[in-house]
């Protein structure tokens, strides 16, 4: 697995957890409020054999940069 780092204009950081073979068709994989990629850790190698696993972090989760203070309201 690798993890990529995407800079966004405002400065801010995207992080994305890539496997399988670049070739391979793609699968993105987007996790639930207050998880992160690694959530899908066990799903993304059962995958990674038939697909390009892209697992992103969510912005304001996981190991992105936060851009300040977030509630459910």
């Amino acid at each position: 697995m690798e993890v990529r780092e995407v800079p966004l204009a405002d400065g801010l950081v995207i992080s994305c957890q890539l496997s399988g073979d670049p070739d391979s068709p793609a699968m993105v994989l987007l996790h639930a409020l207050g998880e992160q990629a690694a959530t899908w850790d066990e799903v993304a190698a059962r995958f990674a054999t038939r697909f390009r696993i892209v697992a992103l972090d969510l912005r304001g989760h996981g190991a992105n940069t936060w851009p300040g203070m977030y509630s459910f309201t």
